[in-house]
């Protein structure tokens, strides 16, 4: 049946219906819009506070002491600083060559049954230090390979070895090239009657059993105040009578000295200690009393 013109007219004139599609777009639309709106009311993160200010102020007071009146003041408390941090890095490689001696010297008893001393000519003239008989304890077996045991330190073949000299007979500023490696050291022993490196009679033996006064109270070397060839058997004379030897050369500056001892330990002891107290360590079989404390 044909429509009628009227029905078409009732059609349009109706309100269309949107699809489901566009009402179903329509509603998160008026959720997010909600969504902002919380969104602008509800209040920002605080934020971290910045370390800015105080950065700002600590170089700022730098720059005050440095352009003002206090510039002088921090060079010098700068400086003062970085010399005590090159006293204690000294330190540690002196007392790390102590180390190095004394496990040079415990090694070469326990091989020769006996402490190693400085060699002399069957009519006692002097030929070699202590210090290159250890030479194969410390890890320098082929320099004392190089070694003419019979000719004097200052003989044509030994001498040409003096600057040859190992890093562990050598200063601290050697060792980091802020020296220029010499050929003495400032590692000697004590040669006086009595003490380690006293010069033995033909046939006499001295071991670490025959260290009477504690291996902890014995002193086997010290930093010197005066240098030495390190080929030279030259040690330190601490006799009755004679005034004490003057020590601290590596580190002249300080109030301590670095002692190796016969049980191997290495301790910082004050220059000021009573001389009684040098003496009695010297000595292996004194019978004295002694506190390094």
């Amino acid at each position: 049946m044909p429509r009628r013109d009227d029905d078409l007219d009732d059609h349009a004139d109706r309100p269309r219906r949107r699809p489901r599609d566009d009402e179903d777009d329509d509603r998160p639309r008026r959720r997010r819009r909600r969504d902002e709106d919380d969104d602008f009311d509800r209040p920002s993160p605080r934020r971290k506070k910045s370390n800015l200010g105080l950065i700002l102020g600590i170089v700022g007071g730098l720059l005050f002491l440095v352009c003002g009146g206090g510039g002088v003041a921090l060079f010098f408390l700068l400086k003062g600083a970085t010399g005590k941090v090159q006293e204690a890095a000294d330190r540690m490689t002196s007392s790390n060559n102590l180390k190095e001696i004394g496990l040079g010297v415990m090694s070469y008893e326990g091989r020769h049954g006996e402490l190693p001393n400085n060699s002399y000519t069957a009519d006692g003239k002097p030929l070699l230090s202590w210090r290159v008989h250890i030479l194969p304890f410390i890890g320098q077996q082929a320099l004392y390979s190089q070694f003419k045991l019979d000719e004097p330190w200052d003989g044509p073949n030994n001498k040409r070895l003096l600057s040859q000299m190992p890093d562990t007979f050598a200063t601290p500023a050697e060792r980091t090239g802020k020296a220029p490696r010499g050929t003495k050291t400032y590692y000697r022993g004590f040669s006086s009657p009595g003490a380690i490196f006293a010069k033995r009679n033909p046939g006499q033996r001295l071991g670490m059993m025959h260290i009477q006064d504690g291996l902890s109270n014995t002193i086997l070397v010290v930093e010197a105040a005066d240098p030495v060839e390190w080929t030279r058997p030259d040690d330190l004379d601490a006799s009755a009578g004679k005034p004490f030897p003057a020590l601290g050369g590596i580190r002249p500056n300080t109030d301590t000295v670095m002692v190796l001892f016969a049980d191997g330990s290495v301790r910082a002891l004050r220059k000021t200690l009573p001389e009684a107290t040098w003496r009695a360590g010297v000595t292996y079989a004194g019978g004295e009393m002694t506190n390094f404390d």
